[in-house]
């Protein structure tokens, strides 16, 4: 295609030979293997030299979109070819970006600027059916999970808190233990859903006695005084706005749940190590204090714990 574009902006087999870099009797050899497979005549030879066919001239028209076309095929078949390019498919757990998950996945994509990542969003149980279909490559879950079939990888943990209606925090308050405790199906996550209940039963927290869909309907019940419940602080501040609802931090100091990532066990091994590795050091980077600034200490209360002044929260 490349010589006959040159025969045809040149109109002179000739010039259009040394444009190409090759012999006139290879080019016009070429001209004519073209001609067959395309079963047309491409070009009007006469004694006076060359023109365009009718053929030709369609064809004159179309070919530089034709070779942009195979440029860029071949472009991303290389690419595809090469280890460190290629499409790599994502899928956040719930509140990704309150988990950090999109701070792992931005320091995976700084470290592979060439790799393509598209991300998609679910429940654990969700991610671990996506994972299995092959309809992502890696996904973020909440241990423990049932799947042996899958490679289990943890990159971070996330402190678990209580969200409550303001009122809670104040000596008119009701006890928690009085409030309805307020969940996401468990069939979600059943074994993130069972480890939050074991925390929660330390608190003197009864069973769930209301369910809603996902957390933001949660932190509107809350909010609505309907009830307490129990998450990720970072989900929890997430969804605090104005004075409805309050963030309160747990007595235990192993009120603390897991972040993982999965993968197939034929998932290429090198590549499953680069997103891992590069999941802990954006978890690390937000663990460690930056140049120039302390950790900031909680500044809410602690629920069960009783404050400097003596006003306990109950």
């Amino acid at each position: 295609m490349e010589y006959f574009l040159a025969v045809a902006e040149e109109l002179h087999l000739g010039r259009a030979a040394e444009r190409c870099h090759v012999t006139q009797p290879t080019l016009s050899q070429q001209i004519k293997v073209l001609e067959k497979e395309l079963d047309t005549r491409l070009l009007e030879r006469s004694k006076t030299g060359i023109s365009l066919s009718a053929a030709g001239e369609i064809l004159r028209h179309e070919a530089p979109h034709l070779l942009g076309h195979i440029h860029s095929i071949r472009t991303k078949l290389k690419a595809a070819s090469s280890d460190g390019h290629r499409l790599v498919r994502v899928a956040f757990s719930r509140a990704g970006h309150a988990l950090g998950q999109r701070a792992m996945v931005a320091e995976f994509r700084r470290e592979h600027p060439a790799v393509d990542v598209t991300i998609a969003s679910g429940w654990s149980q969700g991610n671990v059916h996506l994972v299995r279909a092959r309809e992502v490559d890696f996904a973020f879950v909440r241990p423990p999970i049932e799947a042996d079939d899958l490679q289990l990888h943890m990159v971070g943990s996330s402190e678990i808190v209580m969200l409550a209606p303001t009122p809670l925090t104040r000596s008119t308050g009701p006890a928690p233990a009085e409030l309805p405790l307020i969940m996401w199906p468990r069939d979600q996550a059943p074994g993130y859903y069972d480890h939050l209940l074991r925390i929660i039963s330390r608190e003197g927290v009864g069973h769930v006695v209301r369910e809603e869909p996902d957390y933001a309907n949660i932190a509107s019940a809350v909010a609505a005084g309907d009830g307490i419940s129990f998450m990720d602080r970072g989900i929890a501040e997430w969804l605090t706005h104005g004075e409805d609802t309050q963030v309160l931090h747990l007595r235990a100091s192993a009120a603390h749940a897991p972040l993982g990532v999965i993968s197939r066990r034929d998932q290429c091994e090198n590549l499953a190590t680069r997103f891992v590795h590069a999941c802990r050091r954006a978890t690390a980077a937000e663990l460690s204090p930056t140049a120039g600034r302390l950790p900031v200490e909680p500044a809410r209360p602690t629920f069960g714990v009783t404050d400097d002044q003596g006003s306990g929260v109950k």
